[in-house]
C-alpha cells in the first residue's frame, strides 16, 4: 500500500504543479493583452482592390471605439487624414466601424494614402497599434472607343 501511496503521491504533486504552470500561463496572456492596443482588423478598399467611384472607405477596428448609441452619429474630421486631400463625411457606422464617404467622385487612376490620427484611443481607452496607414487605388481609366481619322490624307 505505501507502493501505491508513493506513486500516487507523485501524480498529485505532477498535476498541482501543471495547474500552477496553466496559471502562470494564463496569467501573463492575459496581462499581456491588456497592456496592447487597439489594432485595424480591416480597411477597404484596400490596394489589391481598386475603389468603385464613389465607394466609401469603410475602418473596422479590434474593438468598440465608441459607445453603441454613438453608432450612426458624425466623427470628427481630424481622425483621418488624405494625400491627396478628399472632402467628405465621416461616420461612425458601428462602434467599431468607421465610414468615410467621399464628397465627390474619387478622381480616377489615383493612389490615396488615408493616415489615422495616432491619438485615437478605444472606448476603454487602449491606444492604436500597429498600422496607421493605408492606401488603395482609384478606378482605372478605360479606353472607351477607338476612332479612325483622315481617312483623306
Amino acid at each position: 500500500m505505501s507502493g501505491n501511496w508513493r506513486r500516487d503521491r507523485w501524480f498529485v504533486l505532477a498535476v498541482v504543479f501543471l495547474a500552477i504552470n496553466a496559471y502562470g500561463v494564463y496569467s501573463a496572456v492575459k496581462s499581456s493583452a491588456g497592456r496592447e492596443g487597439v489594432s485595424v482588423v480591416s480597411f477597404l478598399p484596400s490596394d489589391e482592390r481598386p475603389g468603385g467611384p464613389s465607394e466609401p472607405i469603410r475602418i473596422r477596428f479590434s474593438e468598440a471605439m465608441v459607445a453603441p448609441e454613438r453608432a450612426g452619429s458624425s466623427a470628427s474630421p481630424s481622425l483621418l487624414s488624405f494625400e491627396p486631400r478628399v472632402e467628405g463625411a465621416l461616420t461612425w457606422a458601428a462602434p467599431d466601424t468607421l465610414l468615410f464617404a467621399p464628397r465627390a467622385s474619387w478622381k480616377k487612376c489615383n493612389l490615396f494614402t488615408v493616415r489615422l490620427d495616432p491619438a485615437l484611443r478605444s472606448l476603454s481607452g487602449r491606444p492604436l497599434v500597429g498600422e496607421r496607414s493605408f492606401r488603395f487605388r482609384s478606378e482605372p481609366l478605360r479606353l472607351l472607343s477607338v476612332a479612325q481619322s483622315n481617312l483623306n490624307a
